[in-house]
């Protein structure tokens, strides 16, 4: 029988098997093996037992090593990322500082952009004021200008005169004396000629569109229109012609006749976008447009005016306007 090739615990079992078969009939010989049998396992479960606690000792070794390895290996990873995380917390302060220097300097240069911007509207208004004055010099040249012109055409008249005065007198003295001895008579008083009149002088751009404007402004509606369209008609260039255009579309206006006001409104924002009569005159185109009828055109020309001047008064009273049309 070789023992030796089985485990212990079937090494028990089968002594156990054969303890309970030989109960009774066992010999001193077999008495003798089996307690070399029990010995020997004896040997065995305590070096099993030493390999156990071996093998367990071995096992802790290892799991301490592991542990420590990966303990070291945590507290690296742990100080790579702290070391991670505090160079992007500084990286993230330098930005930040970054950021708002350039903010600060961002708004250091609006703050100068809008210096700069005040200082040229200034100039713009200076400029503007000094274009008026120009404007106003030239009509006044051109008023000059005719008024000359009336008196050089005046004084060419007075000189031909003279010139034919001086040729009869030279005829007269060319003529051979008379043979009678009648004492001489005297010349007779040559009949002085009434100065001649000019044209009369030319009125200033200025005189008549005042002189308009205070008929529109008395209601005389007929003189007015007369006199904007006399400024529009010889100064189309002046520099109160978009001014002329709105109040003579005011004064067809004010009589009724909304038709031809709608025309001179439309004539001047075409004509002079800029002006700052422009919104006006859209604001009572579409007033026109209402008192026609035609809320569709006055709906549209007011919308354009909201679009194009925004921030004009007319502006506002055209979106009341408009608010009470859309009930």
């Amino acid at each position: 029988m070789r023992r030796a090739s089985l485990s212990p615990g079937l090494r028990v079992l089968s002594l156990a098997l054969l303890l309970m078969g030989l109960v009774g009939c066992a010999t001193t010989e077999d008495l003798q093996s089996l307690q070399r049998d029990v010995k020997d396992l004896r040997r065995e479960l305590l070096a099993l037992s030493r390999t156990t606690e071996g093998m367990r000792a071995f096992a802790e070794e290892r799991l301490g090593k592991v542990e420590g390895e990966l303990r070291d290996r945590f507290s690296k990873a742990e100080a790579e990322q702290k070391a991670h995380l505090e160079k992007l917390s500084s990286e993230l302060k330098e930005e930040t500082r970054n950021f708002l220097s350039s903010q600060a300097n961002i708004g250091a240069r609006i703050d100068e952009l809008s210096s700069e911007t005040r200082i040229v509207q200034g100039k713009l208004e200076e400029n503007n004021h000094l274009i008026s004055e120009l404007g106003e010099r030239l009509d006044q040249s051109d008023q000059k200008v005719a008024t000359l012109t009336s008196r050089f055409e005046a004084l060419e008249g007075d000189l031909k005169a003279l010139e034919g005065d001086l040729k009869a007198l030279k005829e007269a003295a060319a003529k051979p004396a008379s043979t009678e001895t009648a004492p001489a008579a005297e010349p007779e008083a040559k009949a002085e000629k009434p100065p001649e009149k000019g044209p009369p002088p030319t009125p200033s751009p200025e005189e008549v569109y005042q002189t308009a404007y205070g008929d529109y402004t008395k209601g005389n509606y007929d003189l007015a229109i007369s006199g904007f369209s006399t400024y529009l008609s010889h100064f189309p260039k002046a520099s109160k012609a978009p001014n002329a255009r709105y109040w003579l579309g005011e004064s067809y206006y004010g009589q009724g006749n909304y038709l031809q006001a709608i025309k001179e409104f439309q004539a001047l924002v075409r004509d002079h976008p800029k002006s700052d009569k422009a919104p006006g005159a859209l604001l009572k185109q579409g007033y026109a447009y209402l008192e026609l009828g035609e809320k569709t055109q006055a709906r549209s020309v007011l919308q354009d005016l909201v679009a194009k001047y925004p921030r004009s008064q007319e502006a506002t009273k055209a979106k009341e306007r408009l608010n009470k049309l859309t009930r």
